[in-house]
């Protein structure tokens, strides 16, 4: 049995092989089965070559739950039914910034795209957008925002008008977007007030930047440069990055 490596959560795929020998033009039916994805095809049936060879083959895609997939190729061949067990991990994404919820809920006013620096410490692909709102109703925009000297760049991944729920939320990008380490800013805009959570820490090192915007309008490509800053307050914002 030849197992993927590796597969991350949430509708990863991987492919899995067994190899089979036995006189040739034999068939074996293969049936895999595990309990943390579905395999397609759930069955397989190959027959073998004129050298006595054949593989069967699956592809695994994971479902919501990580950890180790135990997983059995159930083989049928004339001479009877022989399992084959295999095993590889399901790993979770990686979460960076604030996914752990603060106990203060903030007010961010509409017209304001306004947000703070995520850093990512490994390169991997942005999957998501979170954040942890207080109340549900308003609609949220969120982009995803280079450093450039301290100050939001270029846009490099954004989330349109979504409806936010109260407590964790979690908006999946179209496609997952090549994120290198680094430090980015996650940038907000609400319509009507958002109530995202935050920590009052008064931590006067973390830097707020935010410009005035209209929410119907598309988020700049390009930060402006003359936005304004306050400090002390910290968002539950965060990147949810996969492998």
């Amino acid at each position: 049995m030849v197992p993927p490596s590796g597969v991350e959560i949430e509708g990863g795929t991987g492919s899995i092989t067994a190899s089979l020998a036995g006189p040739p033009n034999t068939q074996f039916t293969v049936m895999f089965g595990g309990s943390l994805g579905a395999y397609a095809p759930a069955t397989s049936i190959v027959t073998t070559d004129a050298d006595g060879n054949a593989i069967a083959a699956s592809v695994f895609t994971s479902n919501a739950t990580a950890g180790t997939e135990m997983g059995t190729a159930l083989i049928t061949m004339p001479s009877g039914v022989a399992p084959r067990d295999f095993s590889f991990p399901v790993v979770p994404f990686a979460k960076y910034g604030n996914a752990t919820a603060f106990t203060n809920q903030g007010s961010f006013g509409q017209g304001y795209l306004l947000g703070q620096t995520i850093t990512t410490p490994v390169s991997g692909r942005l999957r998501k957008l979170g954040l942890i709102s207080g109340t549900a109703g308003p609609m949220v925009k969120i982009g995803l925002y280079t450093d450039a000297g301290g100050q939001p760049g270029s846009l490099i991944a954004q989330i349109p008008s979504r409806t936010v729920a109260a407590g964790v939320n979690e908006f999946a990008l179209p496609s997952p977007v090549v994120l290198p380490a680094g430090t980015y800013w996650f940038m907000a805009i609400y319509s009507p007030d958002g109530t995202t959570l935050r920590s009052m820490d008064g931590d006067t090192a973390r830097v707020i930047k935010y410009i005035t915007h209209t929410f119907a309008n598309a988020l700049p490509t390009t930060f402006p440069a003359t936005s304004m800053t306050y400090n002390g307050q910290n968002f539950n914002y965060y990147l949810v990055v996969g492998r």
